[in-house]
Order: C-alpha cells, then sequence, then structure tokens
C-alpha cells in the first residue's frame, strides 16, 4: 500500500494529470498521517521525526534564511517536509499502513 501513494507522488511530477490526482488525494494522505501518528504501533521516534519537522516548518528560524538565499530559502521548509513525510511513510510497518489505507477506503464509500 505504501508504494499506492509514492507511485501517486512520482506520477504527480510526471504529468499534470498526476498533479490534479495528486492535489485530489491529498485530504485522503493528511488522514493517513494523523492516523498514523495516533496509532500506538507507529514506532516512537517516526512520531519524534514527524513532530519536529513541523516544529521546523512553523518556526522562524531557517537553514537557509530566505532574505540572504531566495530561492532556496522559500523551498527548504517544503523539501524538508516532504523528505520528512516520505520517511515515515516508508518506515511504518506495512501492515500498519494498509488497514489505515484500507479504513480510510471504507470511510470513502459509506
Amino acid at each position: 500500500m505504501k508504494a499506492n501513494s509514492k507511485n501517486l507522488f512520482n506520477k504527480g511530477i510526471r504529468n499534470p494529470t498526476g498533479v490534479l490526482n495528486f492535489i485530489i488525494n491529498l485530504p485522503k494522505l493528511f488522514k493517513l498521517y494523523y492516523r498514523l501518528f495516533k496509532d500506538p504501533r507507529t514506532p516512537f521516534y517516526l512520531k519524534l521525526i514527524l513532530t519536529l519537522t513541523i516544529i521546523y516548518v512553523i518556526s522562524p528560524i531557517d537553514l537557509f534564511p530566505d532574505l540572504m538565499i531566495p530561492i532556496i530559502g522559500h523551498v527548504d521548509d517544503l523539501i524538508i517536509m516532504i523528505a520528512a513525510l516520505q520517511y515515515f511513510l516508508k518506515k511504518c510497518p506495512p501492515e500498519i499502513v494498509a488497514e489505515h489505507i484500507q479504513a480510510i477506503q471504507g470511510e470513502e464509500i459509506k
């Protein structure tokens, strides 16, 4: 099931239809991350990485200051967040991810 989100992301980069599909599925992806974060079976270190990443993105302190390095300074938060989210999903136990994906799809059918 993790491959589905990875394929969705990769397809979104390669063609505009994929980007639209990725954008449409963003609420489901956020719901998946939220459910995995709340699940007690998800390893603590993954939750810590995600929490620290969110704190970094929200904080005014940047690795690359926006004013000193204009383009990279604005994009670094996005790159770090995407990398952390991908790592989180990749390292979560596959059976837990599959369980939550099925539950989300089940909610969608109702």
